[in-house]
């Protein structure tokens, strides 16, 4: 899961998925981003084979709203999570968030 796909999240989707190319384990990304519909097309522009290759789904959300909250707590089996929000105090914030979310679930 990444939340916040600037320039760090984007980068990271793109080596996350480089690095799960591992025969027989399908790679599943989940981006929650106020932008994502806007970074889902400059992907497709840079890449049009990207997502024919790759499982990723994007939330155009804030990570405090509900429909945040619903897309977090519908991927159960989530083994990696990068907050890159635009400062340290909403990188924090959104960490608190997720810790929250995770105890009670």
């Amino acid at each position: 899961m990444i939340l916040g796909c600037g320039n760090v999240g984007k980068e990271f989707l793109k080596n996350a998925t480089w690095c799960s190319m591992i025969a027989g384990y399908r790679l599943k990304i989940t981006v929650i981003d106020l932008k994502a519909d806007l970074i889902k097309e400059n992907i497709n522009m840079e890449s049009p084979e990207y997502f024919t290759n790759y499982d990723v789904k994007f939330v155009k959300a804030d990570i405090k709203s509900q429909e945040a909250i619903d897309a977090i707590k519908t991927v159960r089996d989530i083994n990696y999570i990068l907050v890159s929000m635009e400062n340290d105090n909403k990188n924090l914030e959104a960490a608190v968030l997720l810790r929250k979310l995770f105890i009670t679930m």
